[in-house]
């Protein structure tokens, strides 16, 4: 039988938001999903331009304006990431813009599905 050290056990954290100096690690995975989703916004409207829908349904516009609270998020996340200091208003106005962009993406879906079904 194996005899296990409690020692690592009692150290163990679940991963948090914060390193061990009290410095945020939210704005690098911000960051990339910001700029995952802002490349799908881009996509939506490619794909809506190529086929020649997009002046049967309003979703491209909406898209737009979604990968534009995107790209302001991965700006204030870039702005943010170097301090690394929780609160900081960069910090808080990244989260801002990224919840209002999916939120607004999520409406782009919506009118595109219901256009053009």
């Amino acid at each position: 039988m194996k005899h296990y050290n409690i020692a690592e056990f009692e150290t163990y954290r679940p991963a948090s938001n914060d390193n061990t100096d009290g410095r945020s690690t939210r704005q690098p995975r911000l960051l990339k999903s910001a700029a995952i989703l802002l490349a799908l916004s881009f996509l939506i409207v490619a794909a809506l331009r190529f086929t020649h829908m997009s002046d049967q349904t309003l979703g491209d516009e909406i898209a737009w304006f979604a990968g534009l609270f995107f790209l302001g998020c991965t700006c204030l996340s870039l702005m943010a990431t170097p301090r690394g200091l929780k609160g900081h208003w960069a910090e808080v106005w990244s989260g801002r813009a990224f919840l209002a962009g999916v939120a607004i993406l999520g409406a782009s879906t919506l009118v595109i599905g219901v256009d053009l079904h």
